[in-house]
């Protein structure tokens, strides 16, 4: 664990024009080289910028990476038991939506990480340290207060093992895609009123990969409600994830509502492998490890190779290949 931490953080800490958004947060860097003005951006990430000039944009990359993995790696210690702990930093590495498109999005990645945080406080039920946790978070990136009322399943969390529970959701989940499908014009129609190049961007209409994968998004649905931990803080980390499943249907079609999916999906982290650890058969355990792997890794190469991201990935770069250091 130790040493894949150790490798990653410097790989991806050294990179270099890599993600969607690379020349934007230099940018701001550059903005907040006079100091800290609130106007710039969330205050939280201006203090960082104004803290970190001394040792430039690529020293505060480096810093933020070696950070944010060292919070991954160690919630990954918390809450998955130490057999799966290598699923775990699978699931992170290869999922596009998280270590990847983590290094484009940096503000909301490190938002994310932090409030990792907050499951302590929830299945302690302070309430003080996890508004100051959101907040920190929310000082970051501002969509960080979607996290707010998680703080519920401190006090109340279903029984999602029992069928009705599961049964109910996963009807709910099928009329949100036929919802998305159904009105998708709507989200085309809104492109053309706000004449927004960027909002088109996020439009994208790849209804054969949608109907292929769905069907295994369902199987995860099932098998991670029927598998849900005992102990309060996994099956909050559970819960969390699969309230991903919300917003699921309508990032096939507007892929900007992806960024606020992944504040929950990211616990896939944590309660996939706390899945595996609760299914006993070996055949089972490892034909269902093998079909996620398959289909994370196609959906990956999707992300990476898509329209939305792929300018963007298709090549590596790191700081030794600068013209200067910036």
């Amino acid at each position: 664990m130790t040493y894949s931490q150790i490798l990653l953080s410097i790989c991806y800490g050294i990179r270099y024009d890599y993600g969607n958004d690379y020349w934007n947060y230099y940018l701001a860097f550059l903005e907040c080289s006079g100091g800290f003005d609130p106007e710039i951006g969330e205050p939280g990430w201006v203090l960082i910028n104004v803290a970190c000039q001394p040792i430039g944009f690529m020293g505060m990359i480096f810093l933020l990476t070696a950070v944010e993995y060292y919070i991954v790696y160690k919630h990954i210690k918390i809450y998955v038991p130490q057999k799966y702990w290598w699923i775990a930093v699978f699931i992170f590495t290869f999922t596009f939506n998280f270590q990847l498109l983590g290094c484009s999005m940096m503000r909301q990645f490190f938002a994310m990480t932090i409030l990792f945080y907050s499951i302590k406080y929830i299945t302690q039920k302070n309430i003080i340290k996890f508004l100051i946790v959101i907040l920190i978070a929310c000082s970051i990136h501002k969509t960080a207060i979607i996290f707010l009322p998680i703080i519920i399943f401190g006090y109340w969390r279903p029984n999602i093992r029992s069928w009705i529970w599961v049964y109910s959701c996963v009807a709910a989940f099928c009329v949100l895609i036929i919802i998305s499908i159904k009105y998708i014009e709507y989200f085309q129609i809104a492109a053309v009123i706000f004449d927004d190049e960027k909002f088109n961007r996020y439009l994208m209409g790849d209804e054969g990969s949608y109907s292929f994968t769905i069907i295994f998004d369902i199987l995860w649905l099932i098998l991670l409600m029927r598998t849900c931990p005992i102990k309060k803080a996994q099956s909050i980390v559970c819960i969390i994830s699969i309230l991903s499943y919300i917003l699921l249907p309508f990032t096939f079609v507007v892929v900007i509502l992806l960024r606020l999916m992944l504040y929950f999906s990211i616990y896939f982290i944590f309660s996939f492998p706390n899945m595996l650890y609760q299914i006993k058969d070996k055949t089972i355990r490892y034909g269902i490890l093998s079909i996620y792997s398959l289909l994370m890794i196609r959906r990956s190469m999707t992300g990476m190779t898509g329209e939305t991201y792929g300018e963007f990935y298709d090549t590596f770069q790191t700081i030794l290949s600068a013209p200067t250091w910036i």
